[in-house]
């Protein structure tokens, strides 16, 4: 019988009921033995339902999908949380992570797995301001990031059928004016920053133009990362420090080296610095040494411009854009591009004076058996030696055997080393990077003040 009732023997004897069982087949087949209520009615009702739900399961109308949708969103988002601490993020992305969850549920008035629409985010986001004005496209496209990722891990743990928010598009920060846009420091402001600064924080802004290190990672930053007895002395970073949670390794600038072979080591869990200067202290320090806190275009030299000084000194002064994207921690070469390289007239001009429209006659390869250039091979289009179908893959050719005496501009061969690929294909290694962080390659002043 489906629905049964039990009883219990009391102290004097007499058997009692306490309560209403019922059974039921399951997807599989199989009796199942389920507890229901006091009250036959109700029991009865219950156990309806139950059988109902297993018979829909069985055809396929019911899926495990309808069982998330009916559980609140706060649910999902804390095994979602869960699942995040899981796989080792480091303290602060995860608050930042779970608060970021939480304004997203709040303001974007979910409450089921059904609230998560295009529409919810972006009404959210496009009214998202910090103190008082529209929020930066950068600090916008952060929500569709976590609320895209949300969605994801719904849908790879089978609590959600579609991606509801494939459609949502992140903005074009590039149309978008960047709240904190920085900018690099010019060799003079360079100088004059390190030279009136006190010397505990002018050792500090001198490191920081040297290495690269974001404030994080210069915080957190121990005696016993450096490694300043190997051949080739670095700073070992560890993932926890690391936006990207990896492991890096940062080559020391011959200044810096013997600055922190001078000083007396910490123990090895002591930090390098005591402290790194806010924002106020730092712009203390420029106002004594009159360099602009905010220039005539608006970019700022706040503490992660430090960053942007570095990345420009390296692109200066490196054409291998490998080596400088693996020396600047950029796993996008486009953002070291775009965003932290900054050129201006003086880098452009030099470029232009190495532009040349005629190949040098002593560049012409030699020829023959004897050695001598052969003399009035004419151009490539003039000769008309090759089809108009072949101009465009054979002019680099061409050019780099000595087969153009008036080279296309803009065709001319590159070699393979010049677009950051050694002819053996690896990426650059630490020695090669090393050779970058010399006096002679990164132009930086030596400061005035000694620090012990």
């Amino acid at each position: 019988m489906p629905l049964f009732q039990r009883f219990k023997t009391m102290p004097d004897g007499k058997r009692e009921p306490y309560g209403w069982y019922g059974r039921y087949k399951d997807t599989e087949g199989r009796w199942q033995k389920v507890k229901l209520f006091k009250d036959k009615v109700s029991s009865q009702r219950r156990l309806n339902e139950i059988e109902r739900d297993a018979e829909l399961r069985s055809a396929g109308v019911v899926t495990v999908n309808m069982d998330h949708a009916k559980r609140p969103i706060s649910e999902h988002v804390a095994d979602y949380v869960a699942s995040l601490r899981n796989d080792n993020l480091d303290a602060d992305r995860l608050r930042i992570s779970e608060w970021t969850m939480k304004k997203l549920v709040a303001l974007g008035g979910w409450k089921k797995l059904a609230d998560i629409t295009v529409d919810s985010v972006e009404g959210f986001v496009n009214g998202l301001r910090v103190k008082g004005k529209p929020a930066t496209a950068s600090y916008r496209n952060k929500y569709i990031t976590r609320a895209k990722a949300f969605v994801r891990w719904l849908l790879d743990r089978g609590r959600l059928g579609t991606h509801t928010l494939a459609k949502l598009k992140k903005l074009d920060e590039k149309r978008h004016k960047r709240v904190r846009a920085r900018r690099a420091l010019e060799d003079a402001e360079r100088t004059a920053l390190v030279n009136t600064a006190p010397a505990e924080r002018a050792w500090v802004y001198e490191f920081l133009m040297l290495t690269g290190l974001r404030r994080n990672e210069a915080a957190e930053l121990r005696w016993d990362d450096l490694r300043l007895n190997a051949p080739q002395p670095f700073i070992q970073l560890r993932p926890e420090q690391i936006k990207s949670g990896d492991a890096e390794q940062v080559p020391l600038h011959s200044d810096l080296l013997a600055k922190l072979n001078a000083m007396i080591p910490g123990m090895p869990g002591a930090k390098v610095f005591k402290s790194i200067p806010d924002v106020a202290t730092l712009r203390k320090d420029l106002t004594a040494a009159k360099v602009a806190f905010i220039d005539e275009h608006g970019l700022r030299a706040d503490i992660h411009a430090m960053r942007h000084t570095f990345c420009t000194m390296v692109c200066r002064s490196e054409p291998n854009m490998k080596k400088a994207q693996q020396l600047t921690r950029h796993r996008d070469l486009r953002v070291l591009a775009n965003i932290y390289a900054h050129m201006g007239l003086a880098d452009t001009s030099e470029s232009m004076a190495k532009v040349q429209m005629r190949q040098p006659v002593s560049a012409v390869a030699a020829t023959g058996t004897d050695g001598k250039t052969t003399a009035n091979r004419g151009t490539l289009m003039g000769q008309g030696k090759f089809p108009a179908g072949h101009l465009a893959a054979s002019a680099g050719t061409a050019a780099a055997t000595g087969m153009l005496e008036k080279p296309l501009l803009g065709m001319t061969a590159i070699p393979l080393e010049t677009q950051g690929f050694g002819t053996s294909g690896h990426t650059a290694s630490l020695p090669d990077l090393k050779d970058l962080l010399v006096a002679d390659n990164l132009a930086f002043p030596r400061p005035s003040t000694q620090v012990d």
